[in-house]
C-alpha cells in the first residue's frame, strides 16, 4: 500500500475526509513526492506550477 492508496483506504485514512476532492492538490503532491507518478495532464500542470519542478523523477523528493 502506497500513500494514495492509504489515503483512499477506508480502514486508513479515507474516514477522516468528508470531501476527497478538496484534498486533489495534496495527492497530487503526494503523488510527486513520492515518486507515483502523475495520471493526467492538468496533474502535472498543478505539479509544475506548486512545486516549479518540470521533471517528476522516480523516486522520493525532498518535501519541504
Amino acid at each position: 500500500m502506497n500513500i494514495i492508496d492509504a489515503l483512499h483506504s477506508r480502514d486508513v485514512f479515507a474516514p477522516l475526509f468528508r470531501d476527497p476532492a478538496t484534498w486533489h492538490s495534496w495527492e497530487v503532491y503526494l503523488r510527486g513526492l513520492f515518486g507515483l507518478g502523475l495520471e493526467t495532464a492538468a496533474d502535472r500542470r498543478l505539479f509544475r506550477e506548486t512545486t516549479g519542478l518540470v521533471h517528476m523523477g522516480n523516486t522520493l523528493i525532498f518535501g519541504w
